[in-house]
C-alpha cells in the first residue's frame, strides 16, 4: 500500500516504517513528509486496499447494501473495478450496485467510459432511458443521428417535462453556418441577435481557447503555454542529437548553452541546423533574458520541459486533470480568496486550516484578503509568496516540486500580472459568455452557439466528425462524443458554426441539419 504513495521529487522513500509516529491525514494538498495525502492518492490507496484485503469488501457491503453511482462514465476505472469486480467476489453479503449516466457523454480519458463488458458478461443489467426531457425535438433528433450506443430517444410522455409546451414537445431550432476565407464569427453573432451577456441562458462553446483568450483577458498566459519558441528550439536540438545518433546522456552534465556550443564545435558542416528558425530567433530577440536563463539550465533537466495549453485551460474537475501543479496552485489560491469573499467562512477555514484563536487573527485575515484583492497588478510570484506568508494558500510539495523540475516554466509565468490568472479563473468558472466544449457537460442553456475549429488539436478533428474516411477511430469517437455533449446542452436554439470546412463536411451537415448557410462579409 505504501508503494502507492510516491513523493513527487523522489527524495523521500516511503516504506513500511516511514509513518512511525505519524498519523495519515486527508487534506486539500499533498505533503508526504507530514503524512498528508489528497483526493488523488486516496483513490489509488483505496484500490490497493480493496484488492489486497477482501474483508474491506464485506465491511462496505454490510454498511451499504445499495450503492448508486451518478455519471458513471466519468468515474475512475479503479472505483468501477472495486464495485463490479472486487465486491462480487465476497458472496456472503448481497449488495446492489446501480450506475446512472450516459456513455455518449464520456469525454474524459480517465473515466471508465462505458461498461459494455460488464453488461455482456451478465454482471450488469442495462435499463435504457429513451425519453428525452431536456431538448426540443430537432435537437434530440440530431443527437439520435450522432449516437453510437443503439439508443434512439423520443419525447417524454410527461406533459410537465421541461421540453414540453402545450402538451407537445417543443420544436426548437437547429442551424449550421460556415464561412470561407475571413473568420465571420462576429458577423454571425450580430446576425443572431442573442444577448451574449446573459451567461445563464446563452453560451458560446469553443474548443479553441486561443480565440477566447484575448477577449477574456488571459492572452499572455495563453501565449506562454501555447507557443514557446525557446522550447521549440530546444526540441530542434534534441532532434539533431537523435538524428546524429548521439546519446542525450553524453550531455547530462552540461547546460543547454554548453550543449549548443559543443554540437556546433563537433558539427561545423551543420551549423544551419543548429541555429534557431526565423520565428524562434525573433522571439529570442524580444525575450533575451529567457534565452539567457534557458541556456543556464542543466540540459538533462531542460530537455524534459514542455508546455501544453491543456495544462493551462483544463478546468481541473477530472481526477486525472491535465492542469500543471503551478496552475493548480493558483486555482486553489483564488478559490480560497473567493470562499472568504463570498462569506463561506467554514469552508475557507477547512481548506486553509487557518487558525483563529483570538480577535486579532480575524483582523489579520481580513486585512490579508483585502490586500490580495488589491494585488491585481502584482506579479503571480508576488501573490503566491504573500498568500503563503499569510497562510491563505501554503506552498505545498506539488508546487515546490514543480518549481524545481520546471524552472523555465515558472520563470515565464511568475512575472505575469495576477489579474491575468483572475481572468482565466473567471473564464473557467463560467463567469463569461464563453466556455469550452468540455466544461459544459451537465449544464444546459436556452441558446447555444457551438464553434467548430480544429485549431491544431491532436485528439479532435471536426472534419473527421462529418467525414470519417481516413481518420483514426479514436479521434472520430472522441470528437463525436464532444459534439454530442455540446448539441444536447441546448434547450431551445442550437447554432453550429464551422470556419473553412471541407466540401464533404457541408454535404453531411445538410443531411444532419436540413440546410446550411454561408456567412460572408456581405451578409453580415
Amino acid at each position: 500500500m505504501f508503494g502507492m504513495i510516491t513523493h513527487p521529487d523522489g527524495d523521500v522513500v516511503v516504506n513500511s516504517d516511514y509513518f512511525e509516529g505519524k498519523t495519515i491525514q486527508y487534506k486539500e494538498y499533498l505533503l508526504i513528509r507530514e503524512g498528508l495525502i489528497s483526493h488523488d492518492e486516496v483513490i489509488a490507496v483505496a484500490y490497493e486496499m480493496f484488492k489486497k484485503f477482501p474483508k474491506l469488501c464485506l465491511i462496505l457491503k454490510s454498511a451499504y447494501p445499495f450503492i448508486l453511482v451518478d455519471e458513471y462514465q466519468d468515474t475512475s476505472k479503479n472505483v468501477i473495478e472495486i464495485l463490479l469486480d472486487f465486491l462480487p467476489q465476497q458472496e456472503q453479503i448481497k449488495c446492489v450496485v446501480g450506475l446512472f449516466g450516459d456513455a455518449m457523454q464520456s469525454i474524459y480519458d480517465d473515466g471508465v467510459g462505458d461498461v459494455k463488458g460488464y453488461v455482456s458478461s451478465g454482471n450488469l443489467v442495462e435499463i435504457q432511458k429513451k425519453q428525452n426531457r431536456r431538448n426540443p425535438r430537432l435537437v434530440f433528433e440530431l443527437a439520435n443521428k450522432l449516437r453510437t450506443d443503439g439508443i434512439t430517444q423520443v419525447s417524454s410522455t410527461d406533459k410537465s417535462a421541461p421540453n414540453m409546451l402545450n402538451d407537445c414537445v417543443k420544436e426548437g431550432v437547429i442551424q449550421f453556418y460556415y464561412s470561407n476565407g475571413k473568420q465571420q464569427l462576429e458577423s454571425l453573432k450580430t446576425q443572431l441577435g442573442w444577448d451574449f451577456t446573459d451567461t445563464q441562458n446563452v453560451k458560446i462553446l469553443n474548443l479553441t481557447h486561443n480565440l477566447i483568450a484575448e477577449k477574456a483577458g488571459f492572452s499572455e498566459l495563453m501565449a506562454i503555454y501555447d507557443k514557446d519558441r525557446i522550447l521549440e528550439y530546444k526540441n530542434n536540438i534534441k532532434k539533431f542529437i537523435k538524428d546524429k545518433e548521439l546519446k542525450i546522456s553524453n550531455f547530462s552534465s552540461m547546460t543547454f548553452g554548453e550543449v549548443i556550443d559543443k554540437l556546433k564545435e563537433l558539427n561545423p558542416a551543420h551549423l544551419n541546423e543548429l541555429e534557431p528558425k526565423r520565428v524562434q530567433a525573433e522571439f529570442m530577440v524580444t525575450y533575451p533574458h529567457l534565452l539567457v536563463f534557458a541556456k543556464s539550465l542543466n540540459f538533462e533537466l531542460f530537455q524534459k520541459i514542455y508546455l501544453d495549453k491543456d495544462s493551462l485551460i483544463d478546468n481541473g474537475t477530472s481526477s486525472q486533470s491535465k492542469q500543471d501543479d503551478l496552475i493548480r496552485h493558483l486555482h486553489k489560491l483564488q478559490r480560497n480568496i473567493s470562499l472568504y469573499e463570498t462569506k463561506q467562512f467554514n469552508e475557507f477555514l477547512r481548506v486553509t486550516e487557518y487558525k483563529i484563536k483570538k480577535m486579532e487573527n480575524k483582523i489579520e485575515l481580513e486585512d490579508s484578503i483585502k490586500a490580495l484583492a488589491t494585488m491585481s497588478d502584482n506579479t503571480i510570484e508576488e501573490v503566491i509568496e504573500f498568500a503563503d506568508q499569510k497562510n491563505i494558500c501554503i506552498k505545498d510539495d506539488r508546487l515546490n516540486n514543480f518549481i524545481a523540475k520546471f524552472p523555465y516554466i515558472y520563470e515565464r509565468v511568475k512575472t505575469v500580472k495576477y489579474q491575468e490568472f483572475r481572468n482565466l479563473y473567471q473564464y473557467l468558472s463560467g463567469s463569461t459568455p464563453y466556455s469550452t466544449q468540455h466544461k459544459v457537460k451537465g449544464t444546459e442553456y436556452s441558446k447555444v452557439l457551438v464553434i467548430l475549429d480544429n485549431g491544431g488539436w491532436n485528439n479532435y478533428n471536426f472534419n473527421c466528425l462529418f467525414c470519417s474516411q481516413g481518420c483514426k477511430d479514436t479521434v472520430v469517437n472522441r470528437t463525436l462524443k464532444l459534439f454530442y455533449v455540446c448539441c444536447t446542452r441546448a434547450k431551445e436554439e442550437l447554432v453550429v458554426y464551422f470556419h473553412e470546412p471541407k466540401n464533404e463536411v457541408i454535404s453531411e451537415a445538410r443531411l444532419w441539419f436540413g440546410n446550411t448557410t454561408e456567412i460572408t462579409a456581405q451578409t453580415s
